[in-house]
């Protein structure tokens, strides 16, 4: 099994992308829990917005290699990387709708990407790394809405410490994001339920990640540490990117 693969399948799966019960999720229970059809299960995740990123990836940390859903290029975006795009090269096209080119020249790239009235915050540059991407995307609608808030908590990558293994739920310790003084930051830890999902040979203990409410691996203590640190990286610039329109405002009130 192409692990690149294998990877981008069990962090797509149940999401908006691929919503539960839709086909694709069902063709990709399938190949999770089977490894067949690896290759038309490939040809469908192409289609969908992480893969963009992996080509952006690719570009600029892994130019020699040709395969885009490579392990170290997937967890890039899942995970984090301190790689940042400026707004006036073709990564603008990142958080523009998707039926823009990513590989559209660079002046007709900005200023389509500016017309699609993009996240202001951005406007130093694009991480193209999951948790950035889904804070950056959230904040258009207003991370002061709890259903927004609550709907970015489901949609980043988090982890959670393991304290009972059921049949198919796991009991863990997590810590949502929440906002207070218009600041994004870690709230109290909490016990909750996830769903088992395909982690295998989890025990009490383990810090697994968590994505949509169900657990999609066992973490080492290398990747724990670099999505803990990624994470923090988006929230405080998010953090920034307020302090920056909350000035704006007051200037222009004088």
């Amino acid at each position: 099994m192409n692990q690149g693969v294998r990877l981008t399948a069990l962090y797509a799966y149940g999401c908006q992308a691929v919503p539960p019960g839709s086909r694709l999720a069902r063709e990709i229970d399938r190949y999770l829990k089977t490894g067949k059809n690896e290759h038309d299960i490939e040809l469908s995740l192409r289609g969908l917005e992480p893969w963009r990123y992996y080509w952006f990836r690719q570009d600029a940390q892994y130019p020699k290699s040709k395969n885009e859903a490579s392990v170290a290029a997937v967890r890039s975006y899942w995970f984090g990387t301190p790689v940042l795009f400026s707004p006036l090269s073709t990564s603008c096209s990142l958080i523009a709708p998707l039926k823009m080119n990513p590989r559209m020249d660079e002046k007709k790239g900005f200023n389509q990407w500016r017309n699609a009235g993009a996240c202001i915050f951005l406007h130093q540059g694009v991480r193209p790394y999951h948790n950035f991407v889904v804070l950056a995307k959230t904040a258009l609608t207003g991370l002061e809405i709890p259903a927004v808030l609550a709907m970015a908590n489901n949609c980043i990558i988090s982890s959670g410490m393991v304290r009972q293994v059921l049949d198919d739920q796991l009991v863990v310790d997590w810590c949502p994001l929440i906002r207070i003084n218009e600041r994004l930051r870690w709230g109290k830890r909490q016990r909750i339920r996830v769903k088992r999902g395909y982690v295998g040979g989890v025990k009490v203990g383990d810090v697994v990640s968590l994505h949509y409410g169900e657990a999609r691996e066992v973490l080492t203590p290398t990747q724990i540490i670099r999505l803990i640190k990624y994470t923090k990286l988006a929230i405080d610039r998010l953090n920034e990117s307020f302090a920056e329109a909350r000035k704006r405002q007051k200037e222009k009130r004088s």
